[in-house]
Formats: structure tokens, sequence, C-alpha cells
């Protein structure tokens, strides 16, 4: 596929690609815009390359996105349940930060991948750039590759079957 060698065009491929796909339902189930990321990674391991810029374009969009989703409820959220839900992110971060430097060491993982695959289990591409910007290694994003589509999917799982397993009527 030459044309894919053309950045520009393959950039726009991944999105419409990925868009189709997220829109694909199954059991009421879509992966919705994280598709994107999936197809990204398939055309990354063909060779497909994207420039510097559209890596930091993309994030700051991704960013901007959630902060303009989010912004509504985050403040009425923060107000009437602001430090139960600070304690509930700080134990959610501290142990998943403790069991992946516990796994790192056990498996004697290199410091730059587990810092991936811990923000990409959490699936945070904040917690990536910051990564890859303070290592400048590619492992980061390699742990996030492989970490981010286990994140995803367990949350879409944890999400449809927590309200089951504790009665919740959403």
């Amino acid at each position: 596929m030459k044309f894919l060698s053309d950045t520009y065009i393959a950039f726009f491929v991944v999105i419409a690609i990925g868009i189709a796909i997220g829109k694909i339902k199954i059991k009421g189930i879509s992966l919705d815009i994280s598709a994107i990321i999936f197809v990204a990674l398939v055309f990354g391991h063909f060779g497909i390359k994207m420039p510097a810029v559209f890596q930091k374009i993309g994030l700051i969009f991704f960013i901007y996105s959630i902060g303009i989703q989010a912004g509504p409820g985050f403040f009425m959220a923060f107000r009437s349940h602001g430090i139960v839900l600070l304690k509930l992110s700080l134990l959610v971060m501290t142990t998943g930060g403790v069991t992946a430097w516990i796994l790192a060491s056990f498996f004697n993982i290199e410091p730059e991948l587990a810092v991936g695959l811990f923000t990409g289990a959490l699936t945070s591409t904040p917690g990536l750039a910051a990564a890859t910007e303070i290592t400048d290694s590619s492992l980061a994003s390699i742990g996030y590759g492989i970490a981010y589509p286990i994140g995803v999917i367990g949350v879409i799982i944890f999400v449809r079957i927590a309200p089951l397993l504790f009665n919740i009527d959403l």
C-alpha cells in the first residue's frame, strides 16, 4: 500500500477506520473512539509512522476533548464528593504504581517499559506523554500499547458487570 507511505493519508486512514470500527456495537458494547488506538497499533506494527508533531497535536486534542467533556460534571462532582473522589483516585494510583513497581522488579522489566505498562493499564494518555518526555525512550510507548487495550476492555467489562454484581440500576 504505497499511498500509506504519505503520513497525512495514513493519519486520516487510521482515524477513519478507527471511527468506523468504534461504531460497531456487539451486545450494546462498542469501543467508540478508543478503536482509533487499536487501529493505530495495527498500523504501527506494519511500520506506518507518524511525525512527532502529529503525536503532540493528537495528544493536545485528546486532552482538550476530555476536559471539555468532563468539565461541566467535574466541578459538580468535586463539590459534592470531592474529598472521597480524591482519596479514591490517590488509592487507585498508589496501588497501581506499587503493583507495577513490584511486578516490574519481580519479572525484571525495564523501568521505562514498566511506566508504559502502568500508564496503559490505567488508560492514562497524559501519563504516557509525561513518561515519554521523562524517559526519552520508546519503551514507554510500547508498554502503553501493550497494556492500553487490556485497560480499555477491562473498564468496559467492569462497567457492564459491576451493576449486576452490586445490584445497581443505572
